[in-house]
């Protein structure tokens, strides 16, 4: 465990509740471990990130998200080792799982308010499009059309539906919707 303590990032934590989540708030991390030492100095391992696929995670969220059980006022060493395909930025939070889903719960909902929204202004080119032939609108809904693939995508919300490899190929839609 000495040589696992200089490589990561640490941190301790008590919980004064059985159960918390660990949520990191960025999807691109490829790899990530999370060690977890108890007092007695077990160490425990589990993996998640983009190359574990959703359905076959503890928590099936796109965000890598860990469940870790605590006896009252337990005392435990937690490491995270990640590999990520960008910058490595974001912020690691501690909720408790009633925190967790409600926050989830509300993002849900956002979504499917922003997204429809984005989606009807879709439709509306594609219709003003039909009916004046001007090809200026039909520019502009390629250009949505890209941009909800890519923020789809950046949040997470494709990958419970596509494989890896799908993911990586829709990183092209980055350079193409800032061109």
């Amino acid at each position: 465990t000495q040589n696992l303590r200089k490589s990561l990032i640490m941190d301790f934590i008590t919980n004064t509740s059985k159960d918390i989540y660990l949520e990191l708030t960025e999807i691109i991390h490829k790899h990530l471990d999370l060690y977890i030492i108890s007092s007695d100095n077990t160490v425990k391992l589990e993996k998640n990130g983009l190359i574990i696929p959703v359905d076959q995670r503890q928590i099936k969220v796109p965000n890598p998200t860990f469940s870790i059980q605590f006896d009252p006022f337990e005392e435990k060493e937690l490491y995270i080792r990640l590999n990520s395909i960008y910058g490595v930025f974001g912020a690691i939070q501690l909720k408790t799982p009633q925190n967790f889903h409600d926050t989830n719960q509300l993002k849900e909902k956002l979504y499917i308010f922003y997204y429809g929204a984005v989606l009807t202004l879709v439709l509306y080119n594609l219709f003003i499009f039909f009916y004046l032939r001007e090809i200026i609108y039909l520019y502009y809904v390629s250009y949505v059309s890209i941009f909800i693939i890519w923020s789809a995508n950046y949040k997470g919300l494709l990958l419970p539906y596509t494989t890896m490899e799908i993911y990586d190929q829709l990183q092209i839609t980055i350079p193409v919707f800032f061109s």
